[in-house]
């Protein structure tokens, strides 16, 4: 019983804060109006940005293998793979004599710089 007429007495003094300083009143609920859409709104783009990625991840598809000089995420010392040799197009006939009638290969060539 106690623990309830301390509660009625706890809200009884807040409202009377919040109608005795309505701008401070205001200004909280404000703020934490905002910091609900804030929290909200970073949530709804990260999910949205996973599911964007899994989607473009699935397009690969499970039976797509890349083959690269460095892994397209570098976690650690890129100074590992940077010293890694290009693959040449003997290297890339290679692989694609290897997979001859059981897979289709796509040599491609990604880079920052004219190709001439």
């Amino acid at each position: 019983m106690k623990i309830l007429l301390d509660m009625l007495e706890s809200i009884k003094i807040a409202w009377h804060s919040i109608i005795a300083n309505k701008a401070r009143g205001a200004l909280t609920t404000l703020g934490i109006i905002i910091g609900i859409v804030a929290v909200t709104t970073t949530m709804t783009v990260f999910n949205g940005m996973q599911a964007q990625f899994r989607q473009s991840a699935g397009a690969v598809g499970a039976d797509v293998l890349y083959v690269s000089r460095t892994p397209w995420i570098i976690m650690g010392d890129w100074f590992l793979y940077r010293d890694r040799p290009n693959i040449d197009m003997r290297q890339a006939e290679a692989i694609e004599n290897a997979f001859r009638g059981r897979a289709i290969v796509n040599r491609m060539v990604d880079t920052r710089r004219d190709v001439r």
